[in-house]
């Protein structure tokens, strides 16, 4: 079961902006895909739905998006992280993010991943520990130094160590 709400993008109560998701503070501007730096929703190739999220970047640091899911746990659980991620053009690198403010060690992040133009599902395993701060976070992080616009869509987090059939 996918604990993320909205995870397909679907719902912005902001123009642009997918609700339930942050990101990175001092982080890209509303803008269309390709602008100089922006972000958005796009309607043109989701890949499931009617939207999915956009963000470009030129040369400058890491960008990431994420959402609070800090499941109520009694011991170390394993859980599996992964969205459906496309760019505008081939080798683009982004990694999946599990992090918070007093959280001991990331939960995501380990693995980086290298886009196509195409849509694919990529899938990261982690481990969450019990007494996690309710501000924890998962997303997908562009990494540093890269002129791209990456999409994302259905993304999904669920318990197991097994990837599942998403579930918007």
């Amino acid at each position: 079961r996918n604990l993320l709400r909205n995870p397909g993008f679907e719902e912005a109560g902001l123009p642009g902006w997918p609700d339930y998701y942050l990101f990175t503070a001092a982080g890209p501007v509303p803008g269309r895909p390709g602008s100089q730096t922006g972000y958005g929703l796009d309607t043109e190739n989701p890949y499931e739905g009617k939207t999915s999220l956009w963000i470009s970047v030129k040369g400058e640091g890491a960008k990431r998006f994420y959402g609070a899911c800090s499941p109520k746990l009694k011991r170390e659980t394993p859980f599996v992280l992964s969205a459906h991620m496309r760019a505008d053009r081939d080798k683009v690198k982004v990694r999946f993010v599990g992090f918070g403010w007093k959280v001991p060690r990331p939960t995501f992040g380990y693995k980086e991943f290298t886009l196509t133009t195409q849509w694919q599902r990529f899938s990261e395993k982690g481990k969450l520990i019990p007494g996690l701060p309710p501000w924890h976070s998962v997303g997908v992080e562009i990494l540093a130094n890269q002129d791209a616009t990456v999409f994302f869509d259905a993304i999904q987090f669920e318990k197991g160590t097994e990837l599942a059939e998403y579930e918007p």
